[in-house]
């Protein structure tokens, strides 16, 4: 059985009364059709029984306006603004990404989340990269030169899709800590969803572990007060002093989201470098083993009580903590 769904965005003016079918307008917009099954392959049957159950699209054959497009601008990172650059997948990797997905996402959620908060389309790469310009003066050469600088990202949600990597043979996640890190990708991305669309509230004793009460905070030795020590897992957890405690936890709660994706090995790890950078020197935190950061135990005491909000939404929170795929 097939599937298609046939999007057509118009507008249609019709005059009556006094007017004729000649003041009868319609200006036809953006056209978008997706057919399921894709192939014929043992997959595409896991494919089509997600679209029944869940209502969503999973793509290995897509155009480049269904991953570039992006209402208003086109973030392909070649021919647009952007910085993304992607392509299909191989179907000869797709079976493989199926069964992380399913193992991984599909099966960490009540189908009640699933069928009301998937976008419409999943897609499925070959490779996936966030494509940054960077420069340097070359000693060699004597001159400035300009270059592109590509790191491969396992997840990303664009317009109406999430898209994910790992459909090729260079891509493709072989290790269990690769495919926890694509689960942690798209997890990360959905539970975000959630908690956009109010399915995820904040719960009230998350707001009551940490102290709110003092502007500008900031991680470094050249500030005294250490935002780990405080349960905050961002470099200025109050940068919304001035909006008031409630903006200043709520900024809290979703810098702690992608902590809840990610496997306690990882949180437990040990930590190396503080920060890395890009190639337009913009910094990051790194959050890799932040629970061996934490001496005073407040930022496993939010993980917790996060997490236990998670199993009361009926989310397998064994599978985000302690991953498993067969």
């Amino acid at each position: 059985m097939k599937y298609s769904l046939l999007i057509v965005m118009s507008f249609l003016f019709v005059f009556v009364g006094c007017y004729n079918e000649d003041d009868i307008h319609v200006t036809e917009g953006l056209e978008v059709s997706y057919t399921l099954p894709q192939g014929e392959h043992a997959y595409d049957e896991t494919i089509v029984d997600w679209y029944e159950k869940y209502g969503f699209y999973t793509l290995y054959v897509f155009e480049d306006k269904d991953i570039y497009w992006a209402n208003t601008n086109w973030e392909e990172r070649e021919s647009g603004g952007g910085n993304l650059q992607g392509n299909p997948a191989d179907p000869n990797y797709v079976g493989d990404m199926i069964d992380i997905l399913q193992q991984g996402v599909i099966d960490v959620y009540p189908d009640s989340l699933l069928a009301n908060y998937m976008p419409l389309k999943v897609l499925l790469c070959s490779d996936l990269w966030n494509v940054l310009p960077g420069g340097g003066y070359d000693w060699e050469l004597e001159e400035f030169v300009y270059y592109l600088d590509s790191t491969k990202i396992w997840a990303y949600e664009g317009w109406d899709y999430i898209a994910v990597n790992g459909g090729s043979e260079t891509m493709r996640p072989v290790s269990d800590e690769e495919k926890a890190e694509l689960q942690a990708a798209v997890n990360a991305i959905f539970l975000q969803r959630l908690y956009d669309e109010g399915v995820l509230e904040i719960p009230e004793e998350f707001g009551q572990v940490s102290d709110y009460s003092t502007e500008g905070y900031y991680r470094g030795d050249s500030y005294p007060v250490d935002i780990f020590d405080l349960g905050f897992v961002m470099d200025n957890p109050l940068v919304n002093f001035a909006a008031g405690e409630e903006a200043m936890i709520e900024g809290d709660f979703e810098s702690y989201i992608p902590l809840l994706a990610r496997p306690l090995s990882w949180l437990e790890a040990t930590p190396g470098d503080l920060y890395e950078y890009d190639v337009q020197y913009n910094e990051t935190l790194i959050l890799k083993g932040v629970f061996n950061r934490d001496e005073n135990g407040l930022i496993r005491q939010k993980y917790n009580i996060l997490m236990d909000m998670l199993a009361e939404k009926g989310v397998d929170i064994q599978q985000l903590q302690y991953p498993e795929f067969e």
